[in-house]
């Protein structure tokens, strides 16, 4: 009979904030109920060690209907590319769980957390080589 075993990190009972959390770096693994690597650089599994994407194009959030179009003709895929077309249109958002913790923590404005200067010069160090492969500023917090 097949067996899978699914392991569970154990829920955090403690409130963390997103400074805590940046700003404590040692206690992360335990102040989160995620893998490290939803918080790891990004470097880390799209770059070699001499900077070379590991691949062919790295799409970015914020030009998602772009990229996602561009990738679908360059697989030369008409069928993937009309479905993405009928269904972007009719997509719902299903986790929440990012925008209560937001609303809660920092008023509904993520840039909120970056006033903090302490935060933002602890990202920028820590995901320096992720803004300079990228190609992102590190002193300029994104704008809705």
């Amino acid at each position: 009979m097949p067996c899978s075993m699914v392991i569970q990190r154990p829920k955090k009972s403690k409130k963390v904030t997103f400074q805590k959390f940046v700003l404590d770096k040692l206690s992360r693994n335990s102040l989160s109920t995620m893998s490290k690597t939803h918080y790891a650089p990004q470097h880390l599994f799209l770059f070699a060690n001499n900077d070379c994407p590991n691949f062919d194009f790295i799409g970015k959030l914020e030009n998602m209907e772009e990229d996602m179009e561009y990738v679908l003709k360059r697989i030369g895929s008409p069928e993937l590319s009309n479905r993405f077309e009928s269904n972007n249109k009719n997509v719902k958002k299903v986790n929440t769980w990012g925008d209560s913790a937001r609303e809660n923590d920092l008023g509904g404005d993520l840039r909120a957390a970056y006033e903090d200067e302490d935060v933002l010069k602890t990202v920028a160090n820590e995901f320096a080589r992720d803004f300079r492969l990228l190609g992102y500023d590190d002193r300029n917090v994104p704008q809705h």
